[in-house]
Parts: structure tokens; sequence; C-alpha cells
């Protein structure tokens, strides 16, 4: 018996080495982008305008992103307030809080906070809801708008007033990508907005998207390979064995399962189920009635042959011209 050529062997051994080498890359460019995605949103946060803590009477809010609900359709913030150092109150408990030395009236968003004279200013979170949907998914696309303002009652003053605000946000919770843009409706005498406007566009990110469309080429790479082999048993009028319906079958089942292995995928129902669960099951399911038919028909006892109400005939008793079975 003669082996393989040894041509073919160095190809195979190439082809291989190749694809091991390809799957090292992939898996160390998706740690990298994910990694560098995270330090980055941490280290650089987005600003609204630039910060000087001796520029007036202003504040800054550093707010992060934290998590993204798509099921409740919130997002989670953690915030943050800086006063500048013309309302910054002197800090009698030796806590590491920064204080105020007026009231502050602070909206973020849909949550409102006060600030007292003296009362440390501590680290406060709120959910804002966000606006989309996951048909698309991993295509699909969020929106959140948000506003942040502050009032407060200037030193010497009883009058309420507008304090402008700097808003310096970041973050990017696991398997999204947030673009943050600025916006704002009031301006003061320093062009510096005592409001900002914020809207939030979220993203699936880039190793969510890869990994949800590998596992739909996985899914129909599977089908047509079903498809493939019953066609070519049914072309061929091959015998069709109890191994290719238990394989086919386990590959129907396997489909659901490998669907809800994409990550954070949605709820059935989605166009990507649609494109290649649906899709798939149905061929898998052809496939397997193809099987079942070939199967049974070749049970039939020799000398019989099918009745009219799928039963089997004795034609042996026929003459030879009615015999054709």
């Amino acid at each position: 018996m003669r082996g393989p050529r040894p041509k073919k062997v160095i190809i195979k051994f190439a082809v291989g080495f190749c694809g091991i080498v390809g799957i090292i890359v992939a898996v160390t460019l998706i740690s990298t982008h994910g990694y560098n995605n995270s330090s980055q949103s941490r280290k650089y946060p987005v600003a609204s305008a630039s910060w000087d803590v001796g520029n007036g009477d202003r504040i800054a809010v550093a707010a992060r992103v934290i998590a993204v609900d798509l099921i409740g359709q919130t997002a989670k913030f953690q915030y943050s307030v800086f006063p500048s150092t013309s309302i910054h109150a002197k800090n009698v408990r030796q806590s590491n809080l920064y204080e105020l030395n007026v009231p502050v009236n602070l909206s973020f968003g849909s949550s409102f906070s006060v600030y007292e004279v003296g009362h440390p200013l501590l680290i406060e979170t709120t959910t804002l809801p966000i606006i989309g949907d996951s048909y698309l998914y991993p295509l699909d696309y969020w929106e959140c708008q948000m506003e942040v303002f502050a009032t407060y009652i200037p030193a010497n003053s009883s009058h309420v007033e507008n304090l402008p605000v700097v808003l310096q946000i970041s973050g990017s919770p696991n398997g999204f990508d947030i673009d943050y843009h600025f916006g704002s409706m009031n301006t003061d005498n320093d062009a510096l907005g005592t409001d900002v406007y914020l809207e939030l566009d979220i993203h699936r990110s880039t190793a969510t998207k890869a990994f949800a469309i590998f596992i739909s080429t996985i899914m129909w790479m599977l089908v047509l390979s079903a498809v493939t082999l019953a066609s070519r048993l049914l072309a061929f009028e091959k015998r069709v064995d109890p191994p290719h319906i238990a394989f086919t079958t386990s590959l129907l089942f396997a489909l659901p399962g490998l669907r809800n292995a994409m990550p954070d995928a949605p709820d059935i129902g989605i166009l990507l189920d649609q494109v290649c669960l649906v899709w798939g099951m149905g061929l898998q399911s052809a496939c397997l009635l193809v099987y079942y038919a070939r199967f049974i028909a070749a049970t039939r006892p020799d000398g019989w042959r099918w009745s009219v109400f799928f039963g089997f005939h004795n034609c042996e008793d026929e003459d030879d011209d009615s015999k054709q079975c």
C-alpha cells in the first residue's frame, strides 16, 4: 500500500501550522484590543471643556459608565464632584473628601443631588435609560442622552445662579464600545457651558462582533455539511445507516446551543436567528426526513411493494407482468 506523497504531507503540515499561528494571532489581537480599550477608557477620560481649579466658580463632575443592562435598557453611572478653589471649603474632618463653602444643586441626567455647605462630596451612582433594539445583534446600536447642570447661591448673595460644569466621563463596560458626544445649551462670559448635554453611542465591542459572526459561520458550515451528505446519499442512491441519522439529529439539537454560546446574546427572535437558526434547523429537519424516508423504504421485504395506504403488498401471487416491485 502506497503512503501519501511527501509533497502532500508537507502541504498538510504547512496548512496546519498556518492555522495554529492564525488562531494564536487572532486570540492575541482580541486580548490586546480588549485590554487597551479598558485601560485607555480609565486613564484618558473625555472632557466637555478644559478644567482649571482657579478659573472662578465652577465644578468638575468625573463620571464613569460602569454597567450596561440591555434587558432593562439602562446604563449605570458612577460620578464624583470636584469644586474649584473659590467654592472649596477647608476640610476640618481630615477625610480625603472635598467640601463646599456654598450650597450646590446638581442634576445628573434624571437624578438630583443636593450638596450642603460643609458636607463631604461623596461618590454617587445613578441609572439612566438607553434607547435601542437588539434586533440587529451583533450590529445593534443604543443611545443614552443626558444633561448635567448645576445651580448654587454665590457667597454674599441670596439669588440662585447657574454654576458652570465641566464633565469628564470615561468607561467602557465589558462587551461594549462607547462614543461620547458633547453639546451645551447655555454659555457664560468665559464661553464655558454652564450645562453639559451628552449623548452616548453604545455599540458591541469588536470581540463580541467577531465571536458572534464566527459562531454564525460555524453554524452554517455544519448545516451545509449535513445537506451535502444527504444530497450525495440521495443522488448516488447510497444506503442510509443509523449513524447518518444520529449525526444529523445531533447537529439539529446542537444549533440552539451554539446560538446561545454567542456573547451577550439576546432572546431568540433577532435577525441572526432568522438567518442562521431558523434556516439551519429547517434544512437539518429536511435532511432527517430524507434519511427516514430512505431508511423506511430500505426495510421493504423482497417481493413486496408499497400499497396505497403506506403498507406492504405481496406481489408473488400476481402474474409476471404485474410483478414489477
